[in-house]
Formats: C-alpha cells, sequence, structure tokens
C-alpha cells in the first residue's frame, strides 16, 4: 500500500534541434521510482533501502548529488551515466548535505545574533549624544513616518544616508532609485513594528514577548528591540542605507580590525555580498532543503574555490563562530535554588538539559 501513497511527479526541461522543450514525466509510485533509477541512472536500491523513499522524496534524494555520477550530458542535456551507481553512495551524500547543513544552521545563527547587535547599535547611537537627543529611542516612528509621507529626501531618518544610493567597488556610492521601493517598504515594516497596530500585533502574537511587552507598557517600541522582528533580507537592506562609517564600524566587530576608518570601499562590497550569500543559505537550511545545490551553483562562476565570494563567506562564519563566547553547548549544572514561583521552569530546565546531555552523548 505504501508503494502507492509516496510518489512523485517530475517535469524536466529538454532540448532538440528546435529548442527547449518541456517533458512532464507522469506519477511515480515508490517501486516505479526505484526501476526507474536502475534503467535510466544505473543507481541500483537495495530492498533495505526502499522505506528511505517513504521518507524523503526523489526531488531532495536525487537531483541534487546526481552530478557526482554523471561523465556529462548528451546533445538533448540529459545527464550521461556509465557504471553502475550503490544508492549508499547516495545515502553518504544526502547525510553529509544535512550535516553541513546543520553546522550551517549553528553558524548563521551565531553571525545574524551578532549582525543584529552590531547594526541596531550603530543605528541607536545616532539618536544620543546629538543636539536633537533621544535616549529612548522611539523618534525613528515619527521620523519614518514623516519620510514615507513627503519622499522628501531632506525628512530621511537620520540612520538613512544612503536611502537613494548603493555601492560598487569600482565606483563607490552612486545615486540609485531602483532600490527606493524596497527600502521603503522596509521602513514601513519598522514604524508598523515600532507602533502597536492591530495588524503588527497580529502577526508577532506570541513570537516576540519582548516587543510585546513594549507595545503593552507604552505607545512605542524602542529601536533597539525592533531587530527581533526582522528578517535577515531586512537587516542587510537596513546596513546597505546606512553611512559609509557606520557601515565600517559593523565591519570591525567582525574582523577585529582597531581602525574602522582603514577598511576600504571592497571591503563594504564584499561584506554586503557576503550577507546576501549568508541569507539565501539560511532560506534552504531553514526550510530543510538540500544545501549543495546552491553551493554548487556559487562555485561554478569562479576558477578557485579558494577565491570565491562562497569560501570567503564561510571563512567569515567561521571566525564569528569560533569568537562567541556561546558556541560550547553542554548540559550545565545550575545552582539556583527552587522556589513555588520558578519551579515549573526550573522543571522545563532540566529537561532540557537532558536532551542536551542524551544529545552530545550520541
Amino acid at each position: 500500500m505504501a508503494a502507492y501513497i509516496f510518489g512523485v511527479i517530475l517535469q524536466v526541461l529538454c532540448y532538440n534541434f528546435s529548442g527547449w522543450y518541456l517533458v512532464r514525466k507522469l506519477y511515480k509510485t515508490v517501486d516505479e521510482q526505484i526501476v526507474y533509477l536502475k534503467e535510466n541512472k544505473k543507481i541500483m536500491v537495495k530492498d533495505e533501502h526502499r522505506k528511505i523513499f517513504e521518507e524523503r522524496n526523489y526531488a531532495s534524494l536525487i537531483n541534487p548529488y546526481k552530478e557526482f555520477f554523471s561523465y556529462g550530458r548528451d546533445e538533448n542535456k540529459n545527464h550521461i551515466y556509465t557504471k553502475e551507481i550503490d544508492f549508499e553512495e547516495i545515502l553518504k551524500l544526502v547525510k553529509a548535505d544535512e550535516g553541513f547543513s546543520r553546522l550551517m544552521y549553528a553558524y548563521i545563527g551565531t553571525f545574524e545574533k551578532k549582525f543584529k547587535n552590531a547594526l541596531f547599535a550603530e543605528i541607536c547611537s545616532k539618536y544620543i549624544g546629538c543636539e536633537d537627543e533621544d535616549k529612548e529611542c522611539i523618534k525613528y516612528v515619527e521620523e519614518i513616518d514623516k519620510f514615507l509621507k513627503s519622499d522628501d529626501d531632506g525628512d530621511l531618518p537620520r540612520f538613512c544616508t544612503n536611502f537613494r544610493y548603493s555601492i560598487s567597488k569600482t565606483e563607490g556610492y552612486v545615486y540609485d532609485d531602483f532600490r527606493s521601493e524596497k527600502r521603503r517598504l522596509v521602513l514601513q515594516h519598522i514604524k508598523e513594528i515600532g507602533m502597536k497596530t492591530k495588524d503588527e500585533r497580529n502577526k508577532l502574537g506570541e513570537s516576540n514577548s519582548l516587543i510585546s511587552h513594549y507595545h503593552k507598557t507604552q505607545s512605542v517600541a524602542p529601536l533597539w528591540v525592533i531587530p527581533n522582528a526582522l528578517t535577515l533580507g531586512e537587516l542587510s537592506v537596513l546596513y546597505a542605507m546606512l553611512d559609509s562609517d557606520s557601515q565600517k564600524k559593523i565591519i570591525s566587530k567582525f574582523y577585529a580590525t582597531d581602525n574602522y576608518k582603514k577598511i576600504d570601499i571592497r571591503k563594504i562590497v564584499s561584506f554586503s555580498g557576503q550577507i546576501e550569500i549568508i541569507r539565501r543559505i539560511r532560506n534552504i537550511v531553514n526550510h530543510y532543503e538540500p544545501i549543495f545545490p546552491l553551493l554548487s551553483f556559487e562555485i561554478k562562476r569562479v576558477k578557485k574555490i579558494e577565491n570565491s565570494p562562497l569560501y570567503m563567506t564561510f571563512e567569515l562564519l567561521k571566525s564569528t563562530y569560533a569568537s562567541s563566547l556561546f558556541n560550547d553547548v553542554k548540559a550545565d549544572v545550575f545552582n539556583i535554588e527552587e522556589n513555588h514561583y520558578n519551579s515549573k521552569n526550573l522543571k522545563l530546565l532540566n529537561l532540557m538539559m537532558d536532551m542536551i546531555k542524551n544529545t552530545n552523548k550520541k
């Protein structure tokens, strides 16, 4: 019965002398998939591995890794397979992909937390120690609202110096109104988070208790809690709108640079590109998709992997993780006195520590 429950529908693009055309492949049961793999790709699946096709779909098991075993493509752009392939080798690749995804999850989590902190520390600093000081950091809502209504550069929020500019390695900061709409949307979202609008409260729900707390106790949430409700993509847009010195100061937090002024335009451009690569990896990892196809695509455009933006991104993630004080996950023993108020939370904490301890044993 399971053979008819689990299956796959495939669509592929093929090519002949008249051009590209769509070939629609029919739904295949698990048994039919196994026969197809043997006859068309020379992949031999043992009976003991059949259940794997009931746990994972064909597209995530086979498609990301078939180029490892191909000897090129024929005139119709189909992969050529000349030798039999043990399905066990496919499984090794799947497990390697998943292991690397878990590593990326930990690395990116550490990077994103540090990036949020550095970014908003820099933004908040623009409201402190100035003529129009705002130690509560709540005037941003008023500034954003005024700018969105006027669209006048004279009304830009104080952290949006480069709202209408993008950066280039060869030309520096150049006028670029193409990104303006996306940047407006990010500013609008920040304003909605800061103000306790009904729609934003519904979006946040119980997922962000810190922001919800400020919504309940004051009219505007302070700027420093806003990053908790932003995506990495939105954070990168904010970073792009900052002035050059602010961007350099943030980069210096990741490269232990004593003098941020020594950081040049190339480093700013490179760091911006690394954030984008991290964002794409993050989206794949968080949706539990195979990561190898993205990484393979990234290196196809360079002669040496070591010179690729992807490699430099890995180096950034590794160094950020290695320097973090929070990368040593272990089951600690806590000296917390139990009372009627905290007893349930302590039981939950002990459960969490037991799970960490048991995972580390494996």
